[in-house]
């Protein structure tokens, strides 16, 4: 309230249930909000599995209809994507029609990546959840080391080849649903220039159309 009241733009990601007093006070000016939803899958044991601390995915999609509703540009990101669970159409198809009938427009994609000191952990903790866990071991063997926060932190991600190809198929079966896809820059320096737009655009409301509360 702070914030908007000062005339200062919003801009926000989570995969949380957000507070009914948050979507009534961004209702409120909403031209002023950018507003950015994580949910990768619908799957209620995959989600619990890969996100053990996040709302259920229908919390977070609920989140994107009231958003959407209050006229908050709102974008959902499919992040991360990880091959051979979340990325299959099969996984894909009903997520992407649930998204548009909440009536979003556009979605972000991006690939699982791995940080050196947790690829063990996390790639064993999947093991419960999927039966080619030992396929995403090859697969990120023959992954490329990238270079984030300029060149701070290094990740290993999945080949170019294969997040192009997936990000191609991703964006056409998207494109059925009536959704556009952004490709995150950030996570993909060997793909894209493009940056995930976290910080959200400029506000749409003209400066002097703003109502400051008393």
């Amino acid at each position: 309230r702070l914030l908007l009241d000062r005339r200062i733009a919003v801009a926000f990601l989570t995969k949380g249930a957000i507070p009914e007093r948050f979507l009534k006070l961004f209702a409120r000016k909403p031209h002023w909000v950018n507003a950015q939803i994580g949910v990768t899958t619908l799957d209620g044991p995959v989600s619990t599995t890969i996100e053990p601390n996040a709302a259920p995915p229908e919390i977070r999609v609920c989140n994107v209809e009231r958003l959407v509703q209050s006229g908050i540009r709102t974008m959902v990101r499919l992040d991360p994507l990880i091959p051979f669970l979340t990325d299959t159409d099969e996984s894909l198809s009903p997520l992407l029609d649930r998204v548009a009938r909440a009536g979003a427009k556009a979605i972000a994609l991006n690939y699982l990546f791995l940080r050196s000191a947790l690829r063990g952990k996390l790639l064993l903790g999947l093991r419960d959840v999927m039966t080619s866990e030992a396929e995403l071991r090859d697969l990120f063997s023959r992954g490329t080391d990238l270079a984030m926060y300029r060149g701070r932190h290094r990740i290993r991600a999945l080949p170019a080849d294969y997040r192009k190809a997936n990000y191609t198929r991703i964006t056409s079966l998207a494109a059925s649903h009536g959704l556009r896809t952004h490709l995150c820059g950030c996570k993909n320096s060997d793909i894209t220039s493009d940056r995930c737009q976290i910080a959200g655009l400029p506000p749409t409301e003209p400066p002097d159309l703003f109502s400051v509360s008393s």
